[in-house]
Order: C-alpha cells, then structure tokens, then sequence
C-alpha cells in the first residue's frame, strides 16, 4: 500500500503521478453483497486491476523520482518520515557541526511533556469583512530559521534567579518562575540547507506545472520533524517459541498472543512501556524528542504575537 510513504488516497495520487494510466474508478461498496460478487464479477475484476495498475505506477513513479534526485530507493524505507531522514542524513547532516543527543529514558520523558502541537480557538464565532493570514510552511520554516537544541543535555536545579533569556533548554516552571530542566547548547539550525533545498526545489517545480515534483518536496518537507519525536513506546508483533513466550506472558507489557501451532506461537507486547524497568528501555534510533519539541515551540512562539492581537478572530 502507498499510505505510510505518500500520505493521499490513491486516486488523487494516480491523477497526480500517472495520469497517464487513467483514472481509478469507483464502485459502491457499502452496496456490494456476497449474492452479488458473481453477477458483477467482470466490473468488479476490472476495477481491481486499475487499483493494482495505478498503485504500481504510483510506487514506480516515487521510486524513479527519488531515485533520480536522491539515489534512495523508496524500497529501502516504509514511511515517508524515514525517507526524509534519509535524504537528510545522507545529503546535509553533519554530526561534527551539530551533534543530535539520542535522550535516555529520563530525558526523553521530560522533554516529551513540551511537545506538542499549536492552538486551535475560535475567540470570537461571529465577524464581518474579516481577512486571511496563513504563514507559508510554519515548521519548515521554523526548522530552517530558529537555532535548535544540540549536543548533550545537562541538568539543572534551583533556576528560580536565572534569567530567562539565557536559558535554552526544557524547563519545568510555574508562569514565568524557572525551577529546573535540561539544558542544551544553542546553535544554528542543522536543517537549513535541507528546507532551503526543498522549498526552492518545490517553487521550480510549481513553475514547471510538474505537480508529482510539487507534491513530493512538499511532503518531504513537512515530515522531516515529526520523526524525530516519534513516541518510543510501541507495540511489537513477534513470533516465538513456547520457552519465550512463557517467559513473556509473565511480563507487565505483554498484550495478547495467539498459538500458530504446537511449537510457536505470534505475540503482541508494548516496547519501552511505562512500567518496565530501566534495564528493558531501549532509545529508538534517531529518536530525539528535543528537536521536535523544539521547533513546535518555536512555532507557537513565531505565532503569538499575531494571535495575540485583540482582532484576532481565530486561530489554528
């Protein structure tokens, strides 16, 4: 399925990147009955191998696209988050420059508490001759522009007497009063040559009329960050023998299981739960929670003083 790498359904996905094959059709699902198959089997075929047809000429067009501009195989990656940390990975990351701490377990569950997204408020339901502002790409811009947390966190207590201009970092404060939090070392965004590139690489192509270039710089832009802070508790799906899976039925993380057969069995449990200890947490690879947390932060702060305008009407 095309989902996780190119977010769209696969209609407006065949229209953008293959048009060439014609459109995908639809039937009436919730209309479809068991009784029926038979006597609609022809239409029903034909529109199963459009579905395929254009689902492969949409994976064949990103694998030439990205393949052509990036050398990355889009077989390589599940997701399209994975495929921009790829391409910044391999193109413009530097870790001598800008070195991105992988948070222990303590770090990553403190700073998690500050990410999160922006406002959604309606201040006044009713307005006449209102106008429209919309800040082009917010998070790319804010991952380009702002300076973000690098290097090791360190942990301070007792911050009530420090200014609050000469913090950079995660801090855990009631109104404005600072009492303690991780500090990071302040520098230059590693992002910008990433977002620069897309975003001029977006603009060409929007010059050229070529919507499939248009539609992918655009979704590799806005997914970059997100990867970053994704939640390092997960649920895990293998399979294992009886000894295993004694061994995990008995563990505070463990879901549900079912028996393949008189050897094996397929087991769900929760990766780096809440309740497990320490010793059991493993840091997700390239999880860093702070550069996340950091450009959402931004973000609201770059908005404020437009959303906090008397005339302001609305805000998302």
């Amino acid at each position: 399925d095309s989902l996780t790498l190119l977010p769209g359904n696969l209609a407006s996905l065949g229209n953008t990147l293959c048009p060439e094959l014609g459109s995908k059709g639809s039937i009436q699902h919730e209309n479809l009955v068991v009784s029926d198959l038979q006597v609609n089997s022809e239409n029903l075929i034909n529109y199963l191998r459009q579905d395929i047809l254009i689902l492969g000429g949409v994976m064949l067009k990103a694998q030439e696209i990205n393949w052509s501009k990036y050398q990355i195989d889009v077989e390589d990656v599940m997701t399209i988050t994975s495929l921009s940390l790829k391409i910044f990975r391999k193109l413009y990351f530097d870790d001598n420059a800008f070195h991105i701490n992988i948070p222990t377990r303590n770090q990553d569950t403190f700073i998690r508490r500050g990410y999160y997204g922006g406002h959604v408020d309606v201040y006044k339901p009713h307005g006449e001759n209102l106008y429209y502002y919309d800040v082009n790409s917010l998070y790319p811009y804010i991952m380009k522009s702002y300076p973000m947390p690098s290097g090791d966190p360190v942990w301070k207590n007792n911050l009530e007497s420090v200014e609050l201009d000469s913090l950079f970092g995660f801090i855990e404060a009631y109104v404005v009063t600072r009492l303690f939090g991780y500090m990071f070392e302040k520098k230059s965004s590693p992002f910008e040559g990433f977002i620069s590139d897309l975003y001029e690489s977006r603009l060409e192509a929007k010059k050229k009329s070529d919507e499939p270039m248009t539609f992918i710089y655009k979704i590799l832009m806005n997914s970059l960050y997100g990867r970053f802070g994704m939640n390092p508790e997960s649920i895990v799906t293998e399979i294992c023998n009886q000894e295993k899976y004694d061994e995990m039925m008995m563990k505070d993380n463990f879901q549900s299981a079912d028996k393949l057969n008189d050897d094996y069995y397929i087991v769900n449990y929760i990766s780096n739960s809440q309740i497990v200890d320490d010793t059991e947490w493993k840091a997700p690879k390239h999880s860093a929670v702070q550069l996340s947390a950091a450009i959402t932060a931004c973000a609201r702060i770059h908005m404020y003083p437009h959303i906090s305008r008397e005339d302001c009407y609305y805000r998302y």
